[in-house]
Parts: C-alpha cells; structure tokens; sequence
C-alpha cells in the first residue's frame, strides 16, 4: 500500500519497519520491538520530507502517540491508516518475515477512537489496494493544498 502511494507521489519517503525488524533477529521480541521503534521515530525525526509513510505503525498504544507528538513537533500533519486483515493472512504474513505464525494473544481490528487526528480503517478483504492508496493520495494531496493556502 505504502509502495502504491509512494509511485503516486514520489516526494513521500517511505520508512518500512520491517527494515529495522531484520536488523535485530537475535534481540528478544519486546526489545525488538523498542529498538525498531526508536528507529522508526529517528527517520521521522531526520527526514526531509513534507510526507513520511511509516509503515509498522500499530492500531493504538504509546508508539501512536508518540509518532502524532513528533509530528506535532515537526509542524507535520498525522494522518492514521490502519489497514485490517484476515487472521490467515497475518499469520502467512508473519510466517515470512519471522518464521512461524504466532501472532500474539490479541489481534486489534478497530482502534481506539482517536479525537487528536484523522484516522481512517480499511479492510483489505473487502477494499481494494487501488482504492486505499487513492484515498490516503487524496488525503496527502488535499493536505498539501490546505498547507499552501494558509
């Protein structure tokens, strides 16, 4: 999805989290997940770029949030997609990038309501790729536009 927009709009960068996951096979999972975390934020942080797509951004928690502060800092609108899927395909998904199949003891489908951003939900069984990467387009490019006038 990210990969689709970037080809629309090819200013954004694209920050994948799965790069940062390879990185550190050997860590345990938590660590892991704070080690690829602060380098997530660290690209943010260091990008150039007016649009950064960060894809490995989870549903809700303190990574969320610190994501929308650094925008906030960086004078950067926070736009949230959260793209669903069925529990096989995560599974399939998890199996190729890690191994096995667990996916942990929860799988969140709807977020938190948020009130501090826009958020949008897609179901990637139900929309198609096409379509979602057209509307978050819509959003990046309608931002662009309110950011000039104002």
């Amino acid at each position: 999805m990210a990969m689709a927009v970037q080809r629309s709009i090819p200013e954004i960068e694209h920050v994948r989290g799965d790069e940062y996951w390879t990185m550190y096979p050997d860590l345990a999972f938590e660590e892991r997940v704070s080690k690829v975390n602060q380098g997530i934020l660290a690209s943010l942080r260091d990008s150039g770029s007016s649009h950064v797509i960060c894809e490995w951004v989870p549903c809700r928690g303190p990574f969320v949030t610190q994501l929308y502060d650094m925008c906030v800092s960086l004078d950067r609108q926070f736009f949230h997609v959260i793209l669903t899927a069925p529990v096989p395909v995560l599974r399939s998904r998890k199996r190729e990038r890690d191994g096995d199949e667990d996916i942990g003891p929860e799988v969140v489908t709807v977020p938190d309501k948020q009130k501090a951003y826009r958020c949008l939900v897609f179901d990637t069984e139900q929309e198609e790729t096409s379509r979602i990467a057209s509307e978050i387009r819509k959003w990046i490019l309608s931002n662009q536009e309110l950011k000039a006038t104002v």
